[in-house]
């Protein structure tokens, strides 16, 4: 809406917005970012991004912590359906930056590579830390 000049009662003309970056959230229980499915159909989200004509940066991704053990958890966040995903069509979409969330858990749940400490480490820390280690860019 901002880029088409709408305001949220559909009314247009008004001043647009140019951004330098689109950036996005994705998370665990919206499954594969490239074939999205929900209540209007299944859409490539990574597409429409691309269409607007900016870098991605997906700014927010996670696994919900209610997905299954610490290690379902890792493994997860280094699949094709997360990491491994982005890695793998990041020139295909121009992905810029990923970015996890969250560091360590914290009042918004158990999202993080470490515990509430921030002193424990996770099994998804380990994942993270070997896939980056595989796949430099």
């Amino acid at each position: 809406m901002l880029k088409n000049g709408t305001q949220p009662d559909g009314s247009g003309g008004h001043p647009t917005v140019n951004c330098d970056i689109t950036s996005w959230h994705w998370y665990s229980n919206e499954s594969d970012m490239t074939n999205a499915c929900g209540g209007t159909g299944c859409h490539d989200a990574l597409g429409i991004l691309k269409n607007w004509g900016k870098p991605i940066w997906i700014n927010e991704f996670g696994v919900r912590p209610d997905l299954g053990s610490t290690n379902q958890i890792a493994a997860y966040i280094t699949s094709s359906k997360m990491m491994a995903q982005y890695y793998s069509v990041a020139s295909k979409y121009n992905i810029q930056s990923i970015q996890q969330f969250e560091l360590y858990d914290d009042s918004e749940g158990e999202y993080g590579l470490m515990q509430a400490d921030g002193k424990s480490l996770k099994a998804a820390f380990y994942a993270m830390k070997a896939f980056i280690k595989n796949n430099p860019k």
